[in-house]
């Protein structure tokens, strides 16, 4: 289970909270959407979720493990795979390059 409890989240940059003590919880095996209008928090909640941001308060746990104590980079390498948006490619590479920079990348 991936959960985040009493979550709060804001971008310094701009002062803006964007979660306020916010739970929520997904079982394995089940399929969930977030939806709502733009700023609402469905990316941040994502990145939270993915361990590239951290909470400003609260926990969010994979499996009972708090997923700071399990490490961002561990976390991402071998436990929650994330596909961005805008896909984040070279633009000067094709696609199967794009993927062996990656896979060179997890390698190391």
């Amino acid at each position: 289970m991936l959960e985040m409890t009493n979550v709060t989240f804001g971008y310094p940059k701009n002062k803006t909270k964007v979660l306020n003590n916010k739970s929520i919880s997904f079982e394995k095996g089940k399929t969930y959407a977030l939806f709502g209008e733009s700023g609402v928090g469905k990316t941040t909640t994502l990145m939270l979720l993915g361990g590239l941001e951290k909470p400003d308060e609260g926990i969010i746990c994979l499996d009972g493990v708090n997923i700071a104590d399990i490490g961002f980079q561990n976390l991402r390498r071998n436990k929650i795979a994330y596909v961005f948006q805008n896909y984040q490619l070279f633009p000067y590479m094709t696609a199967i390059e794009n993927v062996l920079v990656a896979i060179r990348i997890y390698e190391r």
